[in-house]
């Protein structure tokens, strides 16, 4: 059985780690505050050239991300037409695994920037 010092050390070493990790996430909260009220104040202050050339930025990174969105797109629907040119459906063969009737579908959800926005692209077996 550990002596009561032991124990006593043990609690003790306990407890100071959980007030510094608890003072730690405390005082990256506050900085985390701090820096988006300095970035709300910065952007409420900036002239209309340095809105505008914000806005212009964010536009570029939009269009940027929708031209790799619409290429994905037509990257999965080429392989979607290769396999079903792969899998052709026989009238006297077993039928295909996914059926003429399934549909598969898939959402894509994109974060952009202060934006959300919500691709759904729905393939069908015909």
């Amino acid at each position: 059985m550990p002596s009561p010092q032991n124990v006593r050390r043990m609690v003790l070493a306990g407890a100071v780690t959980c007030i510094t990790i608890a003072g730690t996430l405390y005082g990256a909260g506050i900085k985390t505050k701090e820096e988006i009220a300095q970035e709300t104040k910065k952007r409420q202050e900036a002239t209309f050239d340095e809105q505008m050339t914000a806005l212009q930025n964010m536009r570029s990174n939009l269009t940027a991300r929708r031209g790799m969105i619409e290429t994905q797109i037509r990257d999965l629907d080429t392989r979607v037409q290769e396999k079903k040119e792969r899998n052709p459906t026989n009238s006297d063969g077993p039928a295909p695994i996914a059926s003429n009737a399934a549909r598969a579908s898939a959402t894509y959800n994109f974060a952009l920037g202060p934006y959300a926005d919500t691709l759904q692209v729905i393939l069908l077996d015909d």
